[in-house]
């Protein structure tokens, strides 16, 4: 606990080390997902998707979850769903945030 600046730092050291690593970059977002940096993890996840398009993450929709609105994050899900319906990690994160407030 406490130490997200510092897991941040060496992640970013493992994106410079193998820029092409998409699961260095995926747990790069995830980070700046859990400090808020929303707008860096937006800017990662979209680093991979250049790198590989079939790339599948829910880390977009739960940025846009995050930040409002919800249905914008339910629809982002929808679409990876349509496109990988054996995702299990896809079908989790719909339902948690289907069940969650609406924000507008």
């Amino acid at each position: 606990m406490g130490r997200l600046p510092e897991s941040i730092d060496q992640m970013c050291m493992a994106v410079q080390l193998d820029p092409l690593n998409l699961i260095a970059l995926e747990n790069l977002g995830w980070r700046y997902v859990l400090a808020r940096r929303y707008r860096d993890a937006t800017t990662t996840f979209e680093m991979m998707t250049d790198l590989d398009p079939g790339w599948l993450s829910d880390g977009p929709p739960w940025v846009a979850f995050l930040e409002g609105p919800t249905l914008e994050a339910i629809d982002a899900l929808e679409g990876l769903v349509e496109e990988n319906p054996e995702a299990d990690s896809i079908w989790s994160s719909l339902g948690f945030i289907a069940a969650a407030p609406a924000s507008p």
